[in-house]
Formats: C-alpha cells, sequence, structure tokens
C-alpha cells in the first residue's frame, strides 16, 4: 500500500477544509485534502448556494403577483419549475469549476475518498496511507433521519435530494419546523405548492429569539402554510399519489395528505467511518467532535471545525473556525472564537437574522437585561416598498448598557444585521449605537427608532 508524508491532511473540502487549503498552498505546507465528494462540500452544492438561488427565484415569482399594489399590472404570470432548477445547478457547476481551478496548487494533493484514521497521525485513503503532521478534520454534517414508524417504505426526501425534483409538486408535507424546513417552505409556498409543517417542539425554530420565532410563524399562516406544532407522529404510509401522515397534536389525533413529503429534523455530525477513537479522538454526547477552545480535539494534533464539532453549523463560522485554526496548528498560536458573534440569517419570508445573546440566555447568565424594539411599518423605506412586516430587538446589559444581542425580522434582515455584527464585535453600547448615522429613506433607519 502506498504511503505519503504531508506536513497537513485535512479531511472535508466544504468550506473550512477549502479554506485552509488555500491558505496552505500559498504558504508552501504540503497538504492532503481528503473527501470522496465534490468540492465545495454541502454549502456550495447542496446548501447555501443552491438554496438561496431558489429562494431568490421563488421571491421575484412571488412579487410579480404583488406588483399590483405598485400600479404595475402583468396579465399572465408562467412559472417553469425545470428553468429554475437548470439555472441553480448552473450556478452550482460554475462556484464548483471555480473552486476546482483555484485548488490546482502543486502544495495540494486532492484525493477523492473516504479518509478513516489508522492511528493518531495516519489516514487511510482508499489504496494510500498518508501520514500528516496535522490532521483538520472538516467533514460536515449530514441530514438526521428520525425513526418513524413506516417512514422506510414511502419515498421521502432529505434536504441534500431537493436539486434533483423535476417537478414541483402539488402539496408538501415538512417534517421539521427548523431552519432547513422554513427556507424550503418559503421557495414551495412562493411557487404555489400547498405546504404543511409538522414540528415537535411548541414553535418553529427553537433556537431563534421567542418573540420573533412567534412573529414569523404568524406571517407564515398569513401566506398560507398550515403549521401545527407540539406534533407527535406515530406513522407514516404510502398513499396512491404520496403519503399519509398520522400524527397527535394538543391532544388530538390528525392525519395528513399530500403529494410529496421533506424530513427536515436537523443534521447529525458526519463522524461514522473516521474511526476516531483510533486516534483518541472523543466525541461529545450529541455525537460532535469534542474540542478546546482552540478547536484541538483530545488527539492535540487533530483539529476539527465547522459543522462537524457542532459549535455552529453555519458556512461563514467554518471559514472563521478555518482561520483560527490556520494559526493555532500551522503558526502555533493559542486563538480562541467568540462563537456568541457569529450572526446567523434564515431566508424565509421575510428573512431573520440575529447575533449575540437572547433576553432568556441573559437571565441564565445572571446578566439584567434590557430590551428595546422598533416596527418595520414605522420605516419610510418599508412602506415605500411594501414590505411593512416585521420587527427589530435589541438586548443590552443594563449595568453598562454594552450591546449583547440583536434580532430581527423583516426585509433584509441578512444584510441589516451586519451593523450589528459590527457593533458587537467592538464591544459597543446602545449609547454608541445612537449615534451613527442612517441614510435616509432606508431600512436601516429602523436602529433609530429603537426604544
Amino acid at each position: 500500500m502506498q504511503k505519503e508524508e504531508y506536513d497537513l491532511i485535512i479531511l472535508g473540502a466544504g468550506t473550512g477544509g477549502v479554506t485552509i487549503a488555500l491558505y496552505a498552498a500559498s504558504h508552501n505546507i504540503k497538504t492532503a485534502l481528503v473527501d470522496p465528494g465534490d468540492l465545495g462540500g454541502i454549502c456550495l452544492n447542496r446548501g447555501c448556494i443552491p438554496t438561496k438561488a431558489m429562494l431568490h427565484a421563488s421571491h421575484l415569482h412571488k412579487l410579480t403577483g404583488e406588483m399590483k399594489q405598485f400600479g404595475i399590472e402583468i396579465s399572465k404570470i408562467e412559472m417553469n419549475f425545470q428553468k429554475i432548477m437548470k439555472r441553480v445547478n448552473e450556478i452550482v457547476l460554475q462556484g464548483r469549476n471555480s473552486l476546482t481551478f483555484n485548488l490546482k496548487n502543486k502544495n495540494i494533493t486532492i484525493i477523492k475518498n473516504k479518509g478513516s484514521f489508522i492511528s493518531q497521525n495516519e489516514i487511510k485513503a482508499g489504496d494510500k496511507i498518508l501520514k500528516g503532521k496535522k490532521i483538520i478534520i472538516c467533514t460536515g454534517a449530514k441530514p438526521k433521519v428520525p425513526s418513524i414508524k413506516g417512514l422506510e417504505k414511502v419515498d421521502y426526501l432529505l434536504s441534500d435530494d431537493i436539486l434533483k425534483i423535476n417537478s414541483l409538486p402539488k402539496s408538501l408535507i415538512i417534517v421539521g419546523g427548523g431552519y432547513i424546513s422554513l427556507e424550503f417552505a418559503t421557495f414551495f409556498n412562493d411557487l404555489g405548492t400547498k405546504v404543511y409543517i409538522l414540528e415537535a417542539l411548541d414553535r418553529l425554530i427553537g433556537s431563534a429569539d421567542f418573540e420573533i420565532s412567534k412573529e414569523l410563524e404568524k406571517y407564515y399562516v398569513e401566506d398560507g402554510v398550515d403549521i401545527k406544532t407540539s406534533v407527535t407522529i406515530s406513522e407514516i404510509t404510502k398513499q396512491k399519489k404520496g403519503v399519509k401522515v398520522l400524527y397527535t397534536a394538543n391532544g388530538k389525533n390528525l392525519f395528513q395528505e399530500a403529494e410529496e413529503i421533506l424530513i427536515a429534523t436537523g443534521r447529525a455530525a458526519n463522524t461514522f467511518s473516521l474511526n476516531l477513537e483510533i486516534a483518541g479522538i472523543e466525541k461529545e454526547k450529541n455525537g460532535y467532535i469534542k474540542v478546546n477552545e482552540f478547536l484541538e480535539t483530545t488527539d492535540k494534533n487533530v483539529y476539527a471545525i465547522g459543522d462537524v464539532n457542532g459549535k455552529s453549523l453555519l458556512a461563514h463560522a467554518a471559514k472563521r473556525e478555518a482561520m483560527i485554526v490556520i494559526k493555532n496548528a500551522l503558526e502555533n498560536k493559542k486563538e480562541t472564537m467568540n462563537f456568541d458573534l457569529v450572526p446567523w440569517a434564515v431566508f424565509t419570508s421575510p428573512p431573520i437574522a440575529g447575533i449575540g445573546i437572547t433576553d432568556v440566555e441573559a437571565k441564565k447568565r445572571n446578566i439584567e437585561a434590557g430590551i428595546m424594539k422598533a416596527e418595520f411599518k414605522r420605516v419610510g423605506k418599508s412602506i415605500i416598498i411594501g414590505e411593512t412586516r416585521g420587527l427589530i430587538k435589541i438586548i443590552y446589559n443594563k449595568k453598562n448598557n454594552k450591546l449583547l444581542g440583536c434580532f430581527i425580522i423583516g426585509d433584509k434582515s441578512d444584510e441589516l444585521i451586519h451593523e450589528f455584527s459590527a457593533l458587537l464585535t467592538a464591544e459597543a453600547t446602545i449609547d454608541t449605537m445612537k449615534k451613527i448615522i442612517h441614510i435616509h429613506p432606508t431600512l436601516a433607519e429602523i436602529v433609530e427608532l429603537l426604544r
């Protein structure tokens, strides 16, 4: 069996792995990038990029149906689902080709095989044994499939399968009410599919601020999405034209039928074939790889970043973790990462976004928190563009006025959150926030209405 030695072995060619590989290549570090799948990982191939391309198309479709309020009459709206998906897949291919070109470097060896540990510093990949001074695990996560009676007997979709569908379903049941579920609910609902969401928790996106979550649920119901929370599914059966889900909610036995069913009940760390125990690498109770504040595993020459360590399942978090690990693994430093400062957004309708801690989390940390809010319907630009739904909520420390968190539901919240990303990173106070001058008329003026 062929044996090769490297300064660095990277397991996983997603956002984090590619970021590290490109840095290593530019610094003459001999690197093996090991991944059996497409370069770019979930984000480029089945996640961030394609889903946002889908959502942009569905948003435009929805917008054409609302043109009358602006005095624009459109007599006929035609939607070609195959063309939408063709464009989405072309964008993915373009990104993949660009990445392939960028990774062509004498210092990078791309190995298209699964990698697994055979010792603390050796990886078996296909017919090769790779020995590395440092190893970084960035194998990501995969859709979690719950144990539900009858599920294995029906044709169900996972988030990874959506790009393969070639026709728009008339109706769709989504099991799960997290961020993946709601983005797909937005896409299909905007294109005219009847969407049903079945969520086990008592609200959507349980990790989000409670008020934002409930506001989002209200808007989805307004838009025609059927939502059931506190659901326990007992069985799924195959029907002539689709599936039937039997469940209980609020003490009632109910059922729902639809043409298709999507399972979106979270993600699980991609560690199954890594043989971590051989390298003495421990996992948390939830299955994610255990890391310390420096993103080291229990093997000090092995690091784990991105979804696989469960700290923040976001591509931009993985990208920053990659920069932290570059310093720690390759430059012998001791950098840490504050996960409270990772902004997030869910591209719902309207989108939601946040950064920092909620008032509930502040209470858990024994911080006396203050709250300020403002509504989009009071902002001139919101009225101009016809997007008045939503609110902004900030959390601050009453003791020193320091900003602790910001949560937004409303148009362009995914862009507006960056103002608070900067403020929280700078450890600013609400007094500093109030000094910022916002252009008129813009949605960002909502910050000046906070009370």
